[in-house]
């Protein structure tokens, strides 16, 4: 795996606006990745007015450097290009606060960057409901093509960006990403990805 010299591999980046109470769960799910490689994570509240929820002692996250940052109010798009030029890893991945990670999430998307070390490959990865959560009509529409479809998707194969580059769950080359346009921060929520 190429790690970076002294910084961490990948930069998670987490913009919130007034969802900070499902933060501390993602946290915790991020604290529990399996990877060998140093990351850190970026929360960018969105000028979102509430406090920033307690996540506990640094020690808590022993897994990873967390940085907590409020910001004034501009869209989800101005959040998330704050923390991809705030990030110090050589990857970001765009994550969201509602998020809870597998055990593995960070070793494959690094995995795959590893193989195919071209700077242009973004990775896309499944986001599936919680297993928690009842089975519904509703998560069955938004993954059947109204929001995700990843029923389209097979692994391995080209797909075009436009239609697909989904901003949560997904890695990708930090400096190609700012040299290749971050997000329209006319866009302030929804489908600014």
């Amino acid at each position: 795996m190429p790690l970076s010299g002294h910084g961490p591999f990948l930069s998670v980046v987490i913009p919130f606006y007034r969802g900070s109470r499902l933060l501390p769960r993602c946290l915790d799910g991020l604290q529990k990745q399996d990877c060998a490689f140093p990351f850190e994570v970026l929360v960018i509240d969105d000028g979102s007015g509430a406090r920033l929820p307690a996540v506990g002692r640094p020690q808590r996250f022993s897994r990873f450097t967390l940085r907590m940052v409020s910001r004034p109010h501009r869209g989800q798009s101005a959040a998330t290009n704050y923390g991809i030029r705030e990030a110090a890893g050589e990857y970001l991945l765009l994550f969201a606060q509602d998020m809870i990670a597998a055990p593995g999430l960070l070793r494959e998307h690094a995995r795959i960057h590893a193989d195919q070390p071209d700077r242009a490959l973004a990775v896309l990865g499944f986001m599936p409901y919680h297993p928690a959560l009842p089975p519904s009509d509703l998560y069955a529409f938004l993954l059947s093509d109204a929001q995700f479809a990843f029923g389209d998707l097979r692994d391995g194969t080209y797909i075009d960006p436009a239609k697909y580059f989904y901003a949560p769950n997904l890695s990708v080359h930090r400096e190609w990403l700012i040299k290749h346009g971050l997000f329209d921060e006319e866009l302030e929520y929804g489908f600014q990805d």
